[in-house]
């Protein structure tokens, strides 16, 4: 199921040294937007009210169901991460000009 984009991923490896992982998915269809957690090798999902202690809710679901307790790690997106990083300047840089322009106009 696909909800939105994947802005982290977490994996783990079982015993046997198979990876398992969980994608954390960002729906902007919702005032405020909603993000679904997501095992990408089973049926599971949760969308946790707040994502604080989804990590551990993500650790949990991992080594309960697959046997996934080994190496857990948790990594953002890296399209996500380089957008960040280019709209959040170019924001800040619309708003100066924009009260560079309101001082202007005074």
């Amino acid at each position: 199921m696909q909800v939105g984009p994947v802005i982290h991923r977490y994996s783990a490896t079982d015993a046997d040294g198979r990876a398992f992982s969980v994608e954390v998915q960002r729906d902007f269809r919702y005032e405020p937007f909603r993000d679904f957690m997501l095992c990408t090798h089973c049926d599971w999902d949760e969308t946790p009210r707040m994502f604080q202690g989804g990590q551990e809710t993500v650790q949990a679901h991992l080594a309960q169901a697959h046997g996934a307790d080994r190496g857990f790690t948790g990594s953002a997106d890296e399209g996500w991460s380089r957008s960040r990083r280019i709209v959040g300047p170019v924001l800040l840089l619309l708003v100066i000009v924009l009260v560079a322009v309101v001082q202007i106009m005074r």
